[in-house]
């Protein structure tokens, strides 16, 4: 478990000796201080989950820690400790937002059940934080569906590595489902109760970059009124996912190689170094190995990268993945839109395998969206639901390969009757355009007897004639 930070602020080194013995364990991490100008600087430099401030103080009080806290907006919660005499002050105290208050002299089981009770109430809203993050960032993926040889290679090494802490490199084109496979990875290891964080370096502007990566202390530029967690720090004992990792500057490859190797980093204006215990999962859509031949990319950080690489395969080199893919968002979807969930016809299913799927994954998903939503049907979607670039694509129907072999992702998704069909379909609307569609004079071509065509026409649902065309 990540410990919580507490600061206690007294200007008794006696109490502050007390209080820290009375409270030590292995689930806190405690800063001291005995005056309250030192207390600012230390809520001005990193987060405190909870503060526990004597009332009175040699230069600023107690109150005016608590003013501070609630001014600058920052994610503390606060307990003051106060004398019989001024238990008054601390009642109108509660009413500023103070959580709780202790008189002295106060009890040990006391104090630690009222910062106990500070510390849980802080994690339910970190975790609470998170949970409303993820909802979010919604992408209708809990796993990986991969049935195609190479998902269940990556499936294997995925076995082999999830519970280690090595680095993972995760390579593919755009939409293959990269962070999903990160994910994956991190859900199914022993940092699965901790934050997963993802980061996309190309959306941030580079000025933003360092900041969003280390975060900053108060002061540390004009606009830091408070300080600031990076994703380094949000991301602490979980998983950080860099997407688009090529992007990013090479100042901050930099600085990402010394977090990678020394597993501690600087918040901008902080003057200490402050020790990280995450695991990093990048992923890239370019050739990073020619990205370093050209200078762009630093050697070192790519080694340091790329000690499991994960090439994530286009959709159109896993047309198995294809129907059980559309399968699982029609569900997702549907229940995630608040529809019924629909069924695609044979005819928008083949259209599906014989298309190219250049958006991979993400392109298939945003499709069963608009078949969803635009279907007039309220149990199926077909062929005319579908968008324009698929249906153009089937229009050819589908071929045999060069040397006789059936394309296998027909068979296993469909079966050999409906490939055969297809094919079937194929020929004898060939023949009828060969033939000015003269039913005779395609049958004739096609070695059969006319009536023989017309009955096969009729059970492959083709027209008797061609819209304007001569019989």
């Amino acid at each position: 478990m990540i410990k919580s930070r507490i600061l206690i602020v007294d200007d008794d080194r006696g109490i502050l000796s007390s209080l820290r013995d009375t409270l030590a364990n292995e689930f806190l991490e405690i800063s001291t201080a005995e005056m309250g100008s030192e207390a600012l600087l230390q809520l001005g430099e990193k987060h405190f989950d909870v503060l526990l401030t004597d009332l009175r103080l040699p230069d600023v009080s107690g109150m005016e820690l608590v003013k501070r806290v609630q001014k600058d907006n920052l994610p503390t919660l606060c307990i003051i400790m106060t004398g019989h005499a001024t238990v008054d002050n601390a009642l109108e105290a509660l009413k500023t937002g103070v959580f709780d208050y202790i008189t002295k002299p106060f009890r040990s089981a006391e104090v630690r059940h009222i910062v106990n009770q500070a510390v849980q109430r802080q994690r339910l809203v970190a975790e609470n934080r998170r949970l409303q993050g993820e909802l979010a960032r919604w992408t209708g993926l809990t796993g990986v569906i991969g049935r195609a040889r190479p998902m269940q290679e990556i499936f294997k090494i995925v076995q082999q590595i999830h519970d280690l802490d090595t680095t993972v490199l995760i390579t593919g084109e755009s939409g293959t489902g990269k962070e999903v496979l990160a994910k994956a990875i991190h859900h199914n290891s022993r940092r699965k109760d901790r934050p997963f964080v993802a980061v996309n370096c190309g959306a941030i502007p580079d000025t933003l970059i360092e900041d969003e990566f280390f975060g900053h202390v108060k002061g540390a530029f004009t606009d830091a009124l408070a300080p600031r967690e990076g994703v380094f720090e949000q991301a602490e004992g979980g998983t950080l996912f860099l997407d688009e990792i090529g992007t990013l500057r090479l100042d901050l490859q930099v600085k990402l190689l010394r977090v990678l190797q020394e597993r501690e980093f600087r918040p901008i204006g902080a003057s200490t170094v402050r020790k990280v215990n995450v695991r990093v999962i990048a992923a890239t859509n370019k050739d990073l190995k020619e990205m370093v031949d050209s200078g762009a990319f630093r050697e070192d950080l790519y080694y340091r990268l790329n000690i499991i690489q994960l090439r994530v395969p286009p959709l159109s080199e896993r047309s198995e993945d294809l129907l059980p893919l559309t399968h699982h968002f029609v569900k997702q979807l549907s229940r995630r839109m608040g529809v019924q969930p629909k069924t695609f016809t044979r005819e928008a299913l083949e259209a599906l395998l014989e298309y190219s799927w250049p958006g991979n994954v993400r392109e298939l998903e945003n499709m069963v969206e608009r078949a969803l939503a635009l279907s007039q049907s309220p149990d199926t979607i077909d062929l005319g639901d579908l968008p324009a670039e698929i249906r153009e694509a089937s229009g050819g129907g589908a071929s045999v390969k060069g040397d006789g072999a059936l394309p296998m992702n027909f068979v296993e998704n469909l079966g050999v009757d409906a490939y055969l069909a297809r094919t079937e379909r194929a020929i004898i609307l060939e023949a009828l355009e060969r033939s000015g569609w003269v039913k005779s004079r395609a049958a004739r071509l096609l070695k059969l007897q006319r009536t023989t065509l017309v009955e096969r026409l009729k059970r492959l649902n083709i027209p008797l004639k061609k819209e304007q065309g001569k019989q």
